[in-house]
């Protein structure tokens, strides 16, 4: 159905963005354990909605 370049440019595609949305989820987790009291109601509901 699709060519196997198409494929694989999708699969790159799909590898970079997985690999960014890891990292920011990893900055927030780890700004989150270091500091846990600088985030009260607000922003402790959006870091739980991010996992």
């Amino acid at each position: 159905m699709f060519a196997k370049e198409k494929k694989l440019v999708a699969s790159y595609w799909l590898l970079l963005w997985a690999s960014t949305n890891i990292v920011v989820t990893f900055f927030t987790v780890l700004s989150f354990l270091i500091d846990r009291h600088r985030f009260r109601f607000p922003e402790r509901t959006i870091f739980y909605v991010s996992l």
